[in-house]
């Protein structure tokens, strides 16, 4: 009879065993299920961001590739104006000799017309005017009008 008992409290035990171990399954089951739910959303995720960095890399590509083309434009453009730099300098200093002719020039003039009143003021004082005054007076003004010429 010790024998029965011992032999029904295994059974027993086993049985339970058995339960906890199908119940432990169950669970392992689920949580399987769950890592691999969890797996599968962060590889779409990771997927996801590779695509999307995969467009980043091919967009830098494109604004890389017309970057060296704004470049190359930009060094074209500046081997062209250099020449036009340099003769704009010196148009620009060409310019100052001339505006220092033209003072020049206005200085002499204004002195030119300084005389020329001086001279007429002097041909009126001495009644040289319409062939009236002395021959003498007349050609020693002719001689200096040549002089100055």
């Amino acid at each position: 009879m010790f024998i029965g008992v011992l032999l029904a409290a295994t059974i027993g035990a086993s049985v339970e065993y058995y339960r906890q171990i199908r119940k432990a399954q169950r669970e392992y089951e689920k949580a399987r299920e769950a890592v691999e739910d969890i797996v599968l959303s962060f590889n779409r995720a990771l997927k996801r961001e590779a695509d999307r960095l995969e467009l980043v890399a091919y967009k830098v590509e494109g604004n890389t590739a017309k970057t060296d083309t704004s470049l190359k434009r930009v060094d074209s453009i500046e081997k062209k104006i250099a020449p036009v730099e340099s003769k704009l300098r010196a148009i620009s200093e060409n310019d100052a000799s001339i505006l220092s002719k033209i003072a020049e020039v206005k200085t002499k003039t204004h002195n030119i017309e300084a005389a020329h009143q001086t001279l007429k003021t002097k041909i009126q004082s001495h009644g040289c005017i319409n062939g009236h005054g002395s021959d003498s007076f007349r050609n020693a003004l002719s001689g200096r009008i040549k002089d100055s010429a």
